[in-house]
């Protein structure tokens, strides 16, 4: 059996790579996060424009990762209503929290809160050993395991990878997948 440095490497620690990462150690998975980052997301001081609409499921996941409510709670605000259109607003989907029966649709959290208060949990977890400033450069995959190269040197082998990486995915451009 191939000497793993994790059971499961996952790429990319923006907020789905690391709520992975959580779930993943928090089932007792090793997990190596590995990103191009230049480390965890500091306390966000200044007001971030960037936002998640979250829904109240991905609070609940959030709330079982340990993570929400958020902190600096004065930086999040429940939605009751949504409207969603692509080209013509007058073919929008309409969404309201009181049609059914509910208090709110979900949550809007700016960016930079929800990256931190995940940051503050895997930095802390003892499953999880994070590998900042690492972008995979090489993917190689074995009968056991998959080898990521990484830019910094070294690699990193692990049974599974999964790919957090973001929309231009460089471990999907590895793996071939378009």
């Amino acid at each position: 059996m191939t000497r793993l440095d994790a059971e499961v490497a996952v790429v990319g620690a923006g907020p789905a790579g690391q709520a992975r990462a959580l779930a993943l150690a928090d089932g007792g998975y090793t997990v190596a996060l590995v990103d191009a980052g230049s480390g965890p997301a500091p306390a966000c001081v200044q007001s971030d424009l960037r936002v998640f609409a979250l829904s109240l499921a991905s609070t609940r996941l959030l709330a079982s990762l340990g993570v929400w409510p958020a902190p600096q709670a004065e930086r999040v605000c429940a939605y009751r209503r949504m409207c969603v259109w692509q080209d013509d607003p007058s073919a929008a989907l309409r969404f309201d929290a009181g049609e059914m029966g509910w208090s709110a649709l979900g949550h809007i959290v700016e960016h930079g809160v929800l990256q931190h208060a995940l940051a503050q949990r895997v930095t802390a977890h003892d499953r999880i050993r994070c590998h900042w400033g690492a972008p995979v450069t090489g993917l190689a995959h074995e009968a056991d395991a998959v080898t990521l190269g990484l830019d910094a040197g070294g690699s990193l082998r692990a049974r599974l990878a999964v790919a957090a990486d973001g929309a231009s995915s460089p471990l999907r451009a590895l793996t071939g997948l378009s």
